[in-house]
């Protein structure tokens, strides 16, 4: 049996301790940090796929996959996320489209090829145009078009399985698998990004305090959308080889997990890769603003390496498959989070443990910021801090809007 397809098949492994993959990292914010961007023009109009331009660029885009790789990455996911006919036409170079492509997968496979580790290629389906805008989502045709032109390259240049992310609702993600599917029989995988989850039933005041231990039972994981998570779990798991939360916030993605595993009954691999970011408007463009600088994110202070870690070991704990990071989560977090979730004695996969069992919160509806008011009371958490649940974009709490 080939080292690939040996790692894939940890995903469907049980057992002690995490069995499951190991993913990369954030990749335009790390080219970003490196100073691949000649200007910020260039960075808000192409994002990562200015880096494949060049050589340089390309240079720099092999050495960040292989600086995941070296932190304990055992899946990469392919630096074409902006290579989209859309955002490579800003620039008029969308006929460059598959050589762009190209170029990316050989890097990842070069960057392998050279530390001499196993490790598998995902092969990026992203939107279309803007990310985090479901208002923006292109019709069906338009979709199948495009999705399909991505699959068939990604697929021509070898990628090990395809990695339909940061999808906003649940008719782009049914595009993309579906698209994936048609060019490849090799595994499909989806990852959505999630908005706030929404109080199921009447909004409680906020003098009335709930429970810990319903604090999740009262809460839905949404995509941007506002479609239910547990909506796309059915209409998809017959499809698509396993789920996971991407590109939002890792306290959104905590909450988003367990409902994940709950609505596959812990038959189908799901995971995180969440981001680094403060919320993102509802609005969002990178290159809003007359020089771009409007669409710029920013890097919250308070997910260092070691915090991180904190959310990764609960993620594996829950019973994760795959855990990695996107936007701002650099190889230093990921080597972090390895060596903590590999390094757990006697670590046990318990399937419902969640950030939101963590914490009785209240909410501050100016600064959607949770006040935590006690300990954690779920089964895998006891003696993790209540500071676990913070950031509510897409937090571990809120009121009903």
């Amino acid at each position: 049996m080939s080292s690939n397809n040996k790692l894939l098949q940890r995903l469907t492994q049980k057992g002690d301790g995490f069995n499951g993959l190991v993913l990369d990292g954030g990749m335009g914010t790390e080219l970003k940090l490196q100073g691949v961007f000649k200007n910020l023009n260039e960075y808000t109009t192409l994002w990562s796929a200015a880096a494949l331009l060049h050589e340089e660029g390309r240079q720099a885009v092999k050495q960040a996959h292989r600086d995941y790789i070296d932190a304990g990455a055992q899946l990469l996911i392919t630096n074409t996320y902006a290579c989209t006919t859309e955002i490579l036409g800003k620039a008029g170079i969308e006929h460059r489209q598959e050589e762009l492509i190209g170029h990316a997968c050989r890097l990842a496979q070069e960057a392998i090829a050279e530390s001499g580790k196993a490790c598998l290629i995902a092969g990026s389906m992203p939107p279309l145009s803007v990310s985090y805008r479901p208002d923006l989502v292109a019709d069906d045709a338009l979709l199948k078009a495009g999705y399909e032109k991505i699959a068939t390259i990604l697929e021509k240049n070898g990628v090990d399985l395809f990695m339909c992310e940061t999808m906003t609702c649940i008719k782009e993600a049914a595009a993309a698998v579906s698209a994936s599917r048609a060019c490849s029989s090799k595994p499909v995988f989806v990852a959505v990004t999630l908005d706030k989850p929404v109080k199921a039933g009447m909004k409680r005041r906020r003098s009335e305090r709930a429970a810990p231990s319903t604090v999740s039972q009262n809460l839905t994981s949404v995509l941007r959308s506002g479609e239910p998570l547990s909506e796309l779990a059915a209409q998809l798991n017959e499809q698509v080889n396993g789920f996971l939360i991407n590109c939002c916030s890792p306290e959104a993605a905590t909450l988003g997990l367990q409902q994940l595993l709950e609505a596959t009954r812990h038959q189908k691999p799901c995971g995180v890769y969440a981001n680094h970011f403060e919320p993102i408007p509802r609005d969002w463009k990178l290159d809003a603003g007359g020089d771009g600088s409007g669409g710029l994110l920013t890097i919250r202070s308070d997910l260092s390496p070691v915090e991180y870690a904190k959310y990764a070991q609960m993620w594996a704990d829950m019973g994760a498959s795959m855990i990695g990071g996107c936007c701002g989560i650099s190889p230093e977090h990921i080597r972090v989070l390895t060596e903590t979730i590999n390094s757990r004695p006697g670590a046990k996969t318990v399937k419902t443990a969640t950030a939101t069992d963590a914490t009785d919160a209240t909410i501050d509806k100016d600064d959607h910021t949770a006040k935590r008011r006690s300990g954690c009371n779920s089964p895998g958490l006891e003696g993790k801090s209540p500071d676990l649940v913070a950031d509510l974009d897409g937090g571990a709490a809120i009121e009903a809007q």
